[in-house]
């Protein structure tokens, strides 16, 4: 069972059609390949010259066909069409082939999926004629029909086509409309013939002579006498899309909206291979054939049209136009697997903390590397385990803290240092400190890293960085890269005069003390 569509506007309303448009004609060479109903109401015919066309209407607009974009259009279509077939195959120019017998009970029958398929061709405001029978070369001969005439073939009761009279139909249709070369067809109209009927009438061996073996295999395979095999549509997991205007675009405002057409189009690519990427890259081709490119990075992986949009508006503010704008592409590199971010019953979702749509519109506004995320690497020295980077792949969540890794005590002088009883206070500034994570006093980190440790004054009595500090807590050894350069370090929390509290250690190789980070 196959259902052809059949955009019978294809070359014009693959172009971006403004409003100021009325009548409009694509032409080939010097021919007329396609008009709107504005064109078509004022005389203008498919197969005119460019000179008859002025002459039926003075103020036609012309527009070069565009073969290219017509291709990418069926392409487009195609990959939306894709989940109502397993079996899908493009015929250019304008046809695409469906096979949807297996599909009926997905859809639960053949009028759910005609609604559901004419509801996504209608989003993209494209013309169509659809076309069905049992063979692929008699649902695209079909298309030439009121759709009625081929949907009345198919008994809903018994799933099946009348066969008959769907032999019928096609001895009814012209010659003319057959997808042959040009040259059959005009030898066929040399003998007379008209219609598929009187051309059937003819032995198989005389239609071989005369007009070669093309015009037969069609014929049988048009009947169902022959196998039709179809290539397969294998869609391909890259987006590119391009949209051509019929009139140039002047103003960045006026270009919001075919770009949400192409964003549009990259939502349902994305969420139909559940893809996610870190940028989109615009392409703007002003018509001086010039073209320059901006990039709009995306924070996180969230599948959002409205936040797409809205980065772009962002972005092409600050983009100097080189002249007025005939084509917009779009791109997403780099596609990577999408991982739905999965929230607690209990979260708080709207935490201006984690909206990292926020960090999207400042590196909209303000360039790539206006935001940097702090990112934890698995590393036991404290400067080693966090990273600044300018962009990350998924939102950030809270990380436990990574698992020591095997640490080694070094055997060399100094190694089992302990600060003398006089630098340690472990009364009331101990039971001072209160740690709401529940971990133990010794375990505590502080809010701020220093980026490189500070050297702290020190004697044998006092510490001093800033002013006199006093160490409040029990030792906490780290020792790590005992392979290449040890470090052997104990850490503690002492307290200035002022009451604030730091994290410093002991570095047993170089005999000094040292500040790591200040507590909040």
């Amino acid at each position: 069972m196959w259902l052809c569509v059949r955009f019978v506007l294809l070359p014009l309303e693959s172009l971006w059609l403004n409003a100021s448009a009325t009548a409009v004609a694509v032409r080939e060479q010097n021919q007329i390949v396609c008009v709107n109903q504005d064109a078509y109401q004022s005389g203008v015919r498919q197969g005119q010259s460019v000179a008859t066309a002025y002459a039926m209407n003075e103020g036609l607009h012309l527009v070069e066909r565009q073969v290219e974009q017509e291709r990418a259009t069926l392409q487009k279509m195609a990959l939306q069409l894709y989940p109502f077939s397993p079996v899908l195959s493009i015929q250019e120019p304008e046809y695409l082939l469906l096979e949807i017998g297996r599909s009926l009970t997905l859809f639960h029958g053949l009028d759910n999926l005609l609604q559901q398929l004419k509801a996504v061709i209608t989003q993209h405001k494209l013309t169509l004629s659809l076309g069905l029978a049992p063979t692929p070369k008699a649902a695209q001969l079909f298309t030439q029909l009121p759709w009625q005439a081929s949907y009345q073939l198919w008994d809903a009761r018994t799933k099946s086509f009348n066969l008959a009279a769907v032999k019928r139909l096609i001895e009814q249709q012209s010659v003319s409309q057959l997808p042959l070369p040009k040259r059959t067809l005009a030898n066929i109209k040399s003998l007379g013939i008209d219609s598929l009927a009187e051309l059937m009438q003819l032995p198989s061996a005389a239609l071989n002579k005369r007009f070669g073996r093309q015009l037969v295999d069609y014929i049988e395979q048009l009947l169902g006498l022959k196998p039709d095999p179809q290539k397969r549509y294998e869609p391909t997991v890259e987006f590119n899309q391009t949209l051509s205007f019929l009139d140039v675009i002047h103003q960045r405002e006026a270009l919001l909206f075919p770009m949400r057409r192409l964003l549009d189009d990259l939502v349902y690519f994305l969420r139909l291979y559940q893809k996610s990427g870190q940028s989109l890259v615009w392409t703007l081709q002003d018509n001086y054939h010039q073209s320059s490119q901006f990039e709009v990075h995306l924070t996180d992986a969230t599948i959002d049209l409205n936040r797409y949009l809205e980065l772009t508006r962002l972005q092409l503010e600050s983009v100097q136009l080189t002249g007025p704008i005939e084509l917009i592409g779009l791109t997403m590199p780099k596609l990577f697997e999408h991982q739905a971010q999965t929230l607690s019953l209990l979260e708080h979702t709207q935490d201006f903390t984690s909206d990292l749509h926020f960090a999207n519109k400042i590196k909209a506004r303000l360039g790539h590397n206006s935001c940097l995320w702090l990112v934890q690497n698995n590393a036991v020295i404290p400067e080693f385990s966090g990273q600044l980077k300018p962009q990350v792949s998924e939102p950030i969540k809270s990380k436990a803290p990574p698992k020591r890794q095997g640490t080694r005590v070094s055997n060399k002088p100094g190694a089992r240092y302990r600060a003398p009883d006089e630098l340690i206070d472990n009364q009331a500034q101990t039971t001072a400190l209160v740690d709401s994570s529940g971990l133990p006093h010794d375990k505590i980190r502080p809010s701020w890293l220093l980026p490189t440790p500070q050297a702290i004054g020190s004697d044998a009595q006092k510490l001093y960085w800033h002013s006199r500090l006093t160490i409040v807590s029990q030792v906490e050894r780290i020792t790590h890269y005992w392979w290449k350069k040890a470090i052997a370090r104990d850490y503690y929390i002492a307290q200035s005069q002022q009451g604030q509290h730091y994290w410093i250690f002991y570095d047993q190789h170089k005999q000094s003390w040292f500040v790591q980070g200040v507590f909040a």
